[in-house]
Order: structure tokens, then sequence, then C-alpha cells
């Protein structure tokens, strides 16, 4: 026999029957909760911030100790990637781990691909080698080093093979135009040896002075050092027009090593600040302005050289030290940044695409998966942990976990894939979900199993109401009815909304939703769009009123505020004045009240002088001094009408 069905008799409540705190104590209560999350919002920031910059810490120190000079050799073996451990994970210590490390392993790589290159050019030098074979030489190293990193570190990589090329191609092109002027063939062995050993030795001379606490590293030392480089070149009895190239050529050695180093401390000191800004940027800043200080001996050593007098070009006698001014190298620095960012910008596009793209079909394989209520399939667990590694392929971490959980929750017999009873904390969180009205089968399936068989039918019932077209529709009308749309606010489209409108729309969807459950738990015929009738009919005059009690009561503290200005007033001018006769504790409506009748009796008031004495005091009298008496007291007075009215 076929089910008899019978229609939905709403009864409804309104607001005005429910039992809540009225007057100062709904004051109080909303006043304490409010400091109360305020403190703990203000609290958990503080903690997560700390948090953040101590995992920072931590990071950078582990990234600098594991980048040892194995690990550099295991890195240029390219037979595995290097930083395939846990503790470089995608969190706030591990990104600041690899990115330290990969500063480490950069600047020596740099150093041993230089030191190679000068090899190559002295060889060349000595043997008087064709400049094609020394090009070839040249790119064969610089390649051997970027190729064998790419397991590890493939936008290092690029990043050296760009920098590395570059080196590469002005020791060649020295060599080559050296060699056109047969200069090699020329000078003898003993004084080309002498040169090569001299140009090729700055470097190492500078960074000596560098070492031990940077103590040695003045522009005194610097000076003298340079003034012997020069003195020696002269010895080698060249003729001056070879001579002074060769010192243009120390000049840009000296010039080259300052570039470097700057660059190397810098960026070897470089994190991200909470706004995601690069902190050479704000260094640089710092630096040009003198408020720069540093705990580095090597960076606060080479910035005092820098500053206390080098040139950007340097007198062929070498009196002057060669030395590069600041702004040339920020300006290099800066270019620097730019260029990995926008190679980095570019790459990360591209992957953003793939990423997209990726979780678009996670989507389209999982979701009618999620939407089943019977047990599932093997083949269905199979397209789940495809799905699983699709994600953690594309760095869709959480997705991916939480496509574990599910997998793992699934693969047990089926009369385990529920609890006995619901875990409270689960069911609460999906509860509030669903009545936020942004719960998902997603969600559901997570929480699966740590609900009951029945809580979990009952959820999915009121998720997949959000899906039946009907309640959609019935949704829309309680949209018109409320003129607040919870998918808009969501999407940002609707941001200046009455949170009154807002509160009135759950309360009916809430309403409607419960009516919808009940009619899929007794197989009871549902007509959505009959029921949020008759719901909006029987709640909206008692939402209404309702909202006047709010507004009124959110009112209410403009009017003591300005009855206390008037009684601080009478008592500074020693006037006589009772606030009891305006300001009537525990009744906002009274208070109020008395507020509007005492504006209403001020409206026809020509000078200060018709204003009672009590309240002359300033913030009333700007009224008449702007010329826009009427208009205040009408704009209070408009205000409150809203919601003192009856209608």
């Amino acid at each position: 026999m076929a089910p008899t069905f019978r229609p939905y008799q709403s009864v409804g409540q309104g607001l005005n029957q429910l039992n809540l705190p009225q007057g100062v104590e709904a004051q109080e209560a909303q006043r304490t909760m409010t400091v109360l999350s305020r403190s703990l919002d203000q609290m958990s920031q503080f903690a997560f911030r700390e948090l953040d910059e101590q995992a920072q810490i931590e990071g950078q120190k582990f990234g600098v100790q594991f980048m040892t000079d194995q690990k550099v050799k295991e890195a240029l073996k390219g037979d595995q990637d290097i930083f395939d451990l846990p503790q470089f994970g995608n969190t706030t210590f591990g990104k600041k781990a690899r990115q330290s490390a990969l500063a480490v392993l950069e600047n020596k790589i740099t150093v041993n691909a230089t030191k190679d290159i000068n090899d190559i050019i002295f060889n060349g030098e000595t043997n008087s080698t064709a400049p094609r074979t020394i090009e070839a030489q040249i790119n064969s190293t610089i390649l051997g080093y970027v190729d064998t990193i790419k397991v590890s570190a493939p936008i290092l990589a690029e990043k050296l093979s760009s920098s590395l090329q570059l080196a590469g191609a002005g020791e060649y092109d020295r060599y080559r135009k050296a060699y056109a002027k047969s200069q090699v063939g020329t000078t003898n062995a003993e004084g080309l040896i002498a040169l090569i050993s001299k140009m090729n030795g700055v470097d190492s001379r500078l960074q000596g002075l560098l070492a031990d606490g940077a103590e040695n590293f003045t522009i005194e030392n610097i000076s003298l050092s340079y003034k012997r480089d020069v003195a020696d070149i002269f010895k080698l009895g060249l003729k001056t027009g070879p001579t002074l190239t060769q010192v243009g050529k120390l000049n840009e050695k000296y010039q080259e090593f300052f570039k470097k180093a700057f660059r190397s401390e810098i960026f070897s000191s470089e994190i991200s600040t909470p706004s995601g800004e690069k902190l050479p940027y704000m260094l640089i800043s710092k630096i040009k302005d003198g408020t720069f200080q540093t705990e580095d001996k090597e960076l606060k050593a080479i910035i005092n050289v820098i500053k206390s007098g080098g040139q950007s070009s340097a007198d062929p006698t070498g009196q002057t030290v060669p030395i590069p001014n600041l702004q040339s190298l920020s300006q290099l620095l800066l270019t620097d940044i730019n260029e990995e960012l926008q190679m980095d910008k570019s790459r990360a596009e591209k992957f953003n695409l793939e990423k997209n793209e990726a979780s678009i079909k996670i989507d389209k394989d999982v979701n009618p998966i999620y939407r089943s209520t019977d047990p599932l399939t093997d083949e269905e667990i199979n397209t789940l942990k495809k799905s699983r590694e699709l994600a953690y392929q594309y760095g869709l971490d959480k997705r991916a976990d939480q496509l574990d959980e599910i997998i793992e929750a699934n693969s047990v017999p089926v009369d385990q894939r529920f609890a006995p009873v619901s875990d409270d904390g689960q069911k609460n969180a999906i509860m509030l979900k669903i009545a936020k009205k942004i719960a998902t089968f997603e969600d559901l399936k997570l929480a699966q199993k740590f609900l009951s068989f029945d809580d979990y039918i009952d959820f999915y019932q009121k998720i997949d109401a959000n899906f039946d077209p009907r309640m959609n529709r019935a949704r829309r009308e309680i949209v018109i009815a409320t003129n607040y749309d919870p998918a808009m606010e969501k999407s940002g489209e609707l941001r200046d909304f009455n949170k009154l409108d807002k509160q009135k729309y759950n309360i009916i969807y809430n309403e409607l939703l419960r009516q919808y459950s009940e009619a899929m738990r007794t197989n009871t015929e549902f007509d959505p769009e009959t029921v949020v009738a008759e719901i909006i009919a029987s709640k909206m005059d008692d939402l209404q009123q309702g909202d006047k009690k709010i507004q009124l009561d959110k009112y209410a503290p403009n009017a003591t505020y300005f009855f206390r200005l008037a009684e601080k007033f009478a008592q500074k001018k020693n006037i006589e004045f009772d606030i009891n006769e305006f300001l009537i504790p525990g009744d906002n409506r009274a208070t109020v009240t008395n507020y509007y009748n005492l504006l209403s009796s001020w409206r026809n008031f020509d000078s200060e002088d018709d204003i009672p004495e009590a309240f002359r005091f300033n913030k009333v009298r700007k009224w008449f001094a702007e010329d826009a008496w009427l208009k205040q007291i009408d704009a209070r007075l408009n205000t409150m009408e809203k919601f003192l009215t009856n209608d």
C-alpha cells in the first residue's frame, strides 16, 4: 500500500518568546565576550608570530650546518636529491632550512667553478691555446657543475648557469683579445706566469684579510695590497700599453671581489618578512641611510670599506684603490634580485597552472565517490589513491592528507567504518559547517570514522539539501526576503551587508533545513518553496521587531555618553544637574527615548543661549559654530526613529 502523505504544518516561534538576557545583562555579557575574544586573538597572533620567527632561525641554522663539504660532493654527483628529507618539508622551518642550505651550496660551487675557469685561462695563456679550445673548456666546466645539481636544486642550477656563463664569457673575451694581440706569445714565460698568478691571487689575498673576525679587512690594508700588486706588474718589464692594460685587469679583479663578497654576504643573510618582502631590499635601504646594524663581522667590514672612500675607477699608478661605491653595488644586487624574482615568478605561474588543473581533475574523480552512501568498492579506493599521489605531486599536501584519511577509514571492514557513538568535537564541527552552508561531502567523509551511522546519514541528508535544486530555489526566496546572500559574502561580492539581515537569513534557513531533514527521515512529502513561504510569513514580523531591539541596544551607549558629558560639564561648572532624570539604568528604551525627546525640543533654538546650561559643552556648541544645528539634531532623530517606532 502506498504511503499516505500529509502536508507539513509549520508551528513557528517568535524571537519575543525566547528567554534571552535583556538590558544591562545582555550588554555586559556581549561586552565581556568581545573583550575576551579580542584578547584571545591577540594572544594567538603573538604566539604564532613568535613560533614562526623561531622556526625561521632554527631552519636557517640547520641549513648551514647541513651543507657540509661532503653534502656538496653528494650534490655534484647528481645521482640523488640531497634535499629529499623530512626536514626540508613544506613548513616554515623546512623552507628556511632549504633556503640557507642552497645559499651555502651556491657560494661553494661559485668559488670552485671560478677557480676551475681561472685554471683554464692560466693553462691557456701558458700554452698559447687557441681561443676556441678555451671557450669549449669553459663551457664544459660550467655544464659539468650545472647538470650535476639539477637533481637537488633545479632552480639554483639555472641561476648558476646564467651567472657562471656570464663570468666565463668575460674571462674568454679577455683571453681572446690578448691572444689576438699576440700578447701571450711575446711575453716571456716567466713573466707571464708571474702576471697570471698575481691576477688569480687577488681573491685569496683579500679573502685572507676577511679571516679571523675580519679585523684586518680595512681600507689601509687593502690599499697596501693593491699598491704592491701594481708595483709587481710594473716590475715585469712590459711596455707601457700592456702594463696599463694589466693594471686595468687588476682593477677589475679588485672590483669583482667586492661585487661577489657584497652579494654573497647580503644573500646569506636573507630572510623573508611577514609581508613577503625580501630582506636585501631592506638591508640596502638601511645601509644607505646609516641605520643598518649587524652582528655579521664580515658583512660589517665589507660595508665599512665600501663606505670609507672606495672609488669606481683607479689611477694607473695605483694611488687610488679600485673599490666599487655603494650605489653601484646596490644597483647590481637589486638587478640580481629582480632577475631572480622574475625567473621564480615565471616558474611559479607555470606550476600554479598545472597545480590548478590537477586540483580540478581530483575534484572530478573523487566527488562522485564522496556522494555515495554505499561502502566504497576496490575500484573507488584505487581512484582515491591515484588522486592522493597527484595531490602530493603538486604540493597539495593538505588535500593529499585528507584523501589518505578517507582511504584509511574505508579500507577496514564495513562494520568498523563508523563509531558506535559520535565524537562530540567532530559532530559539532560538522553541524557548524552545515549551519554556515559550507559543509561538503568531503568534510563528511573525513569525519566518517568519528560519527555513528545514524548521525552520518542525518548529516548527509542536510548536506544534500544544499545541492537539492528545490532547496536552492527556496533559499533564493530567503535571500529576497532578508536581503542577504551567504554565497555573495563568501565570494567577496557582498561586503557592506547588515549583520541583522544575516541573522534573519540563518534563522529562517535553519528552520527550513530542520523541516527538510525531518521529512526525509519520515519519508514525508516536502515542498521547500511552500514551506519556506510559511516560515517567512510566521517569523519575519518577530525578526523585524528583534532587529529594532538590537538596534536600540546598540545605540543606547550614544545616549548614555551624551548625558555623561553633560554631568561632567555640570560638575566642572558647578551647575545643578540630575542625570537620573535622563539616564535610566537597565532600561535602554527609556534612556534613548529621553535623548530623542530632549533633542526634539531643541530643534527651534536660535543661539547657544537657548541651550540648557548643563548641555553647553563643546560638542553641542560646535553645532552652532559650524552652522549645522538642525543637520546634527535631525540626523540623530532620524536614526532613533528607525527603532523607536512600533511599525
